[in-house]
Order: structure tokens, then sequence, then C-alpha cells
């Protein structure tokens, strides 16, 4: 009885558990480099048009950063498990309503360029997944509730991705 009550114990610890999405582009950045350095089956980008790759990595770097500002300027978390306190429309955010996960795909992809193989790109629809059903469905839900109508027209104007 003892040790079915630890694995409920646990299972309750597992739930809260909070994982953020830097933790899972990490994970993917990893796993891109270790697939290509141990499992690479063949090169799809030519060796000499490698280094374009740091172009989507540099616009990644700068698409996050100005959308983190955007967040401190309107003084709201960026946090998707806590409850924003402002809906941010301006800047990249009147484009795409996920320019920080969209940069997150644009840094695995870059970076996959850069390795070149074609097993360095298999993290980049696993990551697209991840972030789709794992938090950009539970932060339009979160948005809905917290902004209303607000939020339904800016999700009516605005695509959830580019």
């Amino acid at each position: 009885m003892r040790r079915l009550t630890g694995s409920i114990r646990l299972r309750g610890m597992m739930k809260d558990l909070k994982i953020h999405p830097p933790v899972y582009l990490l994970v993917a950045l990893l796993a891109s480099y270790g697939l290509h350095r141990y499992l690479p089956v063949f090169d799809v980008v030519p060796e000499m048009l490698r280094y374009l790759g740091i172009l989507p990595v540099i616009a990644a770097l700068w698409i996050v950063g100005k959308a983190v500002q955007r967040f401190s300027k309107r003084e709201t978390t960026i946090k998707p498990f806590e409850e924003s306190s402002a809906l941010v429309t301006d800047g990249y955010y009147e484009y795409s309503r996920n320019p920080m996960y969209l940069s997150m795909l644009m840094l695995t992809t870059g970076v996959a360029w850069l390795l070149g193989s074609i097993t360095a790109f298999l993290p980049v629809p696993i990551l697209y997944a991840v972030l789709r059903f794992r938090f950009v469905a539970m932060e339009e839900a979160r948005l809905e509730a917290a902004f209303g109508d607000e939020y339904l027209d800016y999700k009516r104007k605005v695509r959830r991705w580019f």
C-alpha cells in the first residue's frame, strides 16, 4: 500500500511540473546536433550553402528579443503558465500571434541548415507539434478567457504563425 501512495504522489508532482518552451527548444537543438553527429543519413544542404543557416538564426534571435521587449513594455509576463495582464498586438504581433514560437522554429531550422544532414531537420516538426499543441492551444484558450472579444478580434485579423 505504501508503494501505491508514493506512485500517486509522483504522478501528482509530474502533473504539476511545468516545462517551459525554451527547455523544449534546447532539447530540439541538442537532438538536431546529436542526430547529425551520430546518425547522419545524408547531406541535403551543400557544404558551400550551409552558412546561409546563420540568417534564420540571427533573425530568430532578433525577433525573440523584440517580442520580449514588447511584453516588458506592456508589463506582462512571457511565461506561458502565468496569466497575462495585457494583450500584446503591436510590433511582430501585428503579423504573427506567436512570433516567439516562430523564432524557436526558425532557430532550430537555421541550426539544422548549418549542420546540413537530413537527420538534423527531424526535430523541427516535432518541436512545431509540441509548441502548437502543448503551448499555443493553452495560451489561446487563456487569452480568449482573459480578453474575450478583444482577443477574438485580434485572432481574426492576425494569423497564428505567419
